[in-house]
């Protein structure tokens, strides 16, 4: 099954084993604190709340597992989502499907959905970009940018260079939807 919180691919077994096992283990409350626990992993620069997570220790689960536990909802159950542009009802369906028990399903949609637009900014600002590129000059079958400080002179036969510029059009408009 594909699902769009991953991009339309299928589910890791791994990812799977972590929703359907140790994810169910933990109740609603725990759960809440450790998705919130995530979402400010994910924005803060990958900083845990030690005092926070212990307040999840059980018999079963461990510091350690803790740390596991947060790191893969912050990557995979909310960076991940808000990169493919996952709608938190989207979300909370196929996790439902993927064996997340659904008081934890809500419990997360609800977080999700409050930071969602935030986790998408902080991922567009984390793209790495090149320098602008700015036209100096064009003909039929060259072009001329300035990089950087930098000239560049492209010859190309004058169908490619068409190809070039409407691709480029294409990821500008593109970049500037996200």
């Amino acid at each position: 099954m594909k699902f769009h919180f991953l991009g339309g691919m299928d589910c890791p077994d791994w990812l799977l084993s972590q929703i359907c096992s140790n994810f169910a283990k933990f109740t609603s409350l725990k759960f809440r604190s450790l998705c919130q626990q995530a979402v400010n992993y994910s924005l803060e620069g990958g900083q845990f709340d030690e005092k926070q997570l212990e307040k999840c220790i059980t018999e079963e689960i461990y510091l350690s597992d803790l740390y596991n536990t947060v790191s893969i909802l912050s990557i995979w159950l909310f960076e991940k989502p808000a990169g493919y542009l996952c709608s938190a009802d989207d979300l909370q369906k196929e996790l439902v499907q993927l064996g997340l028990p659904p008081e934890n399903a809500k419990v997360l949609h609800k977080i999700y959905n409050a930071s969602q637009e935030r986790l998408r900014e902080k991922l567009k600002n984390s793209v790495f970009s090149e320098p602008h590129a700015e036209i100096i000059s064009k003909s039929q079958n060259s072009l001329e940018l300035l990089i950087a400080d930098q000239t560049l002179n492209l010859e190309l036969k004058p169908s490619l260079l068409k190809n070039l510029e409407n691709d480029l059009k294409l990821c500008y408009e593109k970049l500037c939807d996200m």
